[in-house]
């Protein structure tokens, strides 16, 4: 096995190589056993085990240790970039025009929601977190090290993510769930619809974020999404139609727009 030069990427407790698997690539994700435990590296297995979707990123194999004391977890490779890169670096060689915009969303919206009917939380959402195919612009979501089971509204295992994509109740000590997996992907939508395109501060609000829109036919479903109240925010299920909806709508505006001589 062929490991690069440098590193491909980082996760949570990790670094991630590109190296050659079998008769594949693959990026092999390597975990000192000091910062991770047997059960957990389990329990990670368990939840790649139980994912088979385009959008969320494929265990190659099990993991295995190694006489360092690495746990090494190959996963599926994706050739592109961070929607972190794609957003907000200047030397991304990918163009982000609106049908490439609404591949990518319905690609991670379609990813989050096959995860919570599967019963699994990310709970580290972010564009980081999101890889974007070269070519194919098929997003997937990565970095499932965190992510974990939830059942009757109850969640299994560590908490753990970022702030800055942290719903409003995190803040206030609430555990994180599948509702604040939606206000995360619903803050990601925002930063990649909104022109100029910006990072929003962690306490931005639907109204903030609406204005911010536009007028964009995605705003209505991404002001539910963040909306501060958990009671009042919608499930994967139940928004991922009007978002498919949306983006059929910003391109039938566009053009309508378009041939009156207004850009959009």
């Amino acid at each position: 096995m062929a490991f690069s030069a440098t590193t491909y990427d980082k996760g949570n407790f990790g670094k991630v190589y590109k190296v050659t698997f079998g008769n594949t690539r693959a990026a092999l994700k390597k975990v000192p056993c000091t910062v991770v435990t047997k059960e957990e590296i389990q329990k990670e297995k368990y939840i790649y085990r139980s994912l088979r979707h385009s959008n969320v990123v494929k265990l190659l194999a099990d993991p295995w240790l190694d006489s360092d004391g690495v746990w090494n977890i190959p996963l599926e490779l994706i050739s592109g970039k961070t929607l972190e890169k794609l957003m907000f670096s200047s030397q991304s060689y990918m163009e982000l025009t609106k049908p490439v915009i609404i591949t990518i969303i319905n690609g991670m919206c379609e990813g989050l929601a096959y995860m919570h009917s599967k019963s699994i939380v990310h709970q580290d959402l972010k564009p980081d977190n999101i890889m974007v195919e070269r070519g194919t612009y098929r997003a997937v979501i990565i970095d499932l090290g965190l992510a974990r089971f939830q059942k009757n509204g109850l969640c299994f295992g560590a908490e753990g993510g970022n702030w800055c994509y942290s719903a409003p109740e995190i803040f206030q000590g609430k555990p994180r769930d599948q509702f604040s997996d939606v206000w995360a992907m619903g803050k990601i939508l925002a930063e990649l619809l909104i022109v100029p395109r910006a990072r929003l501060p962690p306490n931005i609000t639907p109204v903030q974020v609406f204005a911010a829109m536009n007028m964009n036919p995605y705003g209505l479903p991404v002001h539910r999404m963040v909306d501060r109240f958990v009671l009042f925010r919608p499930t994967m299920a139940q928004i991922l139609g009007q978002i498919v909806q949306a983006g059929r709508r910003w391109i039938l505006l566009t053009s309508f727009l378009g041939n009156l001589g207004i850009a959009f």
